[in-house]
């Protein structure tokens, strides 16, 4: 009988399509098709309320005997985590309160976590080992704590975010407010009585060292903390405030009191912090 149905009904295969190599290319779902107010208050994923599923990858290196995912694709391909961070975003504004990552092996690539070490490792010369940076440094457990805690905020959920900060500063004597913007490879060395104000911005590559303070000057609630960018060196006990704009590769002196925009590639020291020439960026401190 099937094989009278397959004579009649001839079975047409999709062609075979160029890989996707680049997963950030990919359009993300339209979810706003979705109420999911009202969806969510009967199903979510895998049964649990309120929850989406989120894929961020495709594929995987290993070659596994008694598993198919390698079938499918030779490689394994991953979204980058800005791209991941938006869809959650998307998520959150849509009433979504936890979200599962379906991946087979989510936190397979070690390799970003071990060169944020390798950061610790190469500017801090009393370092000797992975394991004595990942139990005794405060300024990477801070950096860690604050990842999570600013998930939360991200997810409306700021009251466990404030928490998670809260736990953060009594365990490594930091406070970072949880919806700081923080970019890769943040280093802080020593840290005690670091503080951090919630609309700060940090770039990529910077040093901060102990009892620096990145604060506001004023009570409104709107844009009121410093933009620091790349590669920028904040030596121990300096204190920038208000919303103005360190420039990348720049170097703040120790105990420095900075009010103004600082340019590019300078140095600035003093109280007030003033030019005393042109900065190597090298990352070392001042």
């Amino acid at each position: 009988m099937l094989k009278n149905l397959d004579q009649k009904r001839p079975i047409f295969t999709t062609p075979q399509r160029k890989q996707i190599n680049d997963l950030d290319s990919l359009p993300y779902y339209d979810r706003s098709l979705v109420d999911y107010e009202k969806y969510h208050k009967y199903i979510g994923h895998a049964g649990v309320k309120y929850s989406v599923a989120v894929q961020a990858t495709r594929g995987c290196p290993y070659r596994c005997f008694y598993c198919d995912v390698y079938k499918t694709t030779l490689h394994h391909f991953r979204r980058s985590v800005d791209n991941i961070f938006e869809e959650v975003k998307l998520l959150a504004s849509l009433g979504v309160k936890r979200i599962e990552f379906i991946d087979d092996i989510f936190n397979v690539k070690a390799k970003d976590f071990k060169e944020f070490l390798n950061i610790y490792k190469k500017k801090d010369p009393a370092s000797r080992s992975y394991l004595e940076i990942l139990t005794c440094y405060p300024g990477l457990h801070a950096v860690f704590f604050h990842r999570i805690s600013n998930f939360f905020w991200e997810l409306n959920l700021k009251l466990i975010a404030r928490i998670m900060s809260n736990i953060s500063r009594f365990l490594t004597g930091i406070e970072i407010h949880p919806a700081v913007k923080i970019g890769k490879n943040l280093f802080i060395d020593h840290g005690m009585g670091i503080v951090i104000g919630e609309t700060t911005i940090i770039g990529d590559n910077v040093s901060i060292y102990q009892g620096v303070t990145l604060g506001g000057t004023k009570w409104e609630k709107k844009k009121r903390h410093p933009t620091i960018n790349d590669n920028v060196v904040i030596g121990a006990g300096a204190k920038v405030l208000g919303p103005i704009l360190v420039g990348k590769n720049s170097k703040i002196g120790a105990n420095s009191v900075v009010t103004k925009n600082v340019p590019s590639n300078i140095t600035v020291i003093g109280i007030p912090a003033h030019v005393i020439g042109n900065s190597t960026g090298d990352g070392s401190g001042i």
